[in-house]
């Protein structure tokens, strides 16, 4: 396990095989794991050197509770530092949901540090957002703070039951990390 600490915020790494750099980075709620038992990093590692990020917040990963630290400039100087540590100017990027918006600040804010972009899963919001997101977005940030089973169980009375996996998964992060 490989850690790199950016302005305090301690952010977890692993290295996989080797080759042009691709940073890959997993939605909300997931980890690097996601990459793994989706079979990305056994696909990818003979051909890429895989350098696969837990998002802050999520993972081993710190996960602080303010929501003033996960600003897209954080997370953008999240990646910049693992980078950095690793002693790489450019990487591939490939991102998935929150991922995505990851990559796409990564764009916006450093795009010297990006070869290529890959973005997936990425929602196009309106800006601004409409009421009936916000709103949407409050609730469940109000349902996380009251524990990660709550949250569980309001999105199971909205869409059916959640497979096991996804539960366990959820059960797994902090939930005021998770709402900020």
């Amino acid at each position: 396990m490989a850690f790199v600490s950016n302005a305090g915020v301690s952010i977890h790494y692993e290295v996989e095989g080797s080759g042009p750099p691709v940073t890959l980075m997993h939605g909300m709620g997931g980890s690097i794991d996601n990459w793994v038992r989706a079979g990305y990093v056994e696909a990818l590692k003979g051909e890429y050197q895989l350098i696969l990020i837990d998002s802050r917040g999520f993972g081993a990963s710190d996960k602080p509770h303010d929501p003033a630290a996960y600003t897209r400039e954080a997370k953008v100087s999240d990646v910049c530092a693992v980078l950095d540590d690793l002693g790489i100017d450019r990487a591939h990027y490939w991102g998935y949901s929150m991922g995505a918006s990851n990559g796409w600040a990564m764009g916006m804010l450093r795009p010297d540090r990006l070869r290529s972009l890959v973005i997936g899963g990425y929602p196009a919001l309106p800006k601004p957002t409409t009421e009936r997101n916000r709103v949407k977005w409050e609730s469940r940030t109000k349902l996380m703070r009251l524990g990660m089973d709550v949250y569980i169980a309001a999105m199971e009375i909205d869409r059916g039951p959640m497979a096991e996996a996804n539960k366990k998964r959820l059960m797994a992060n902090d939930k005021d990390a998770y709402a900020a």
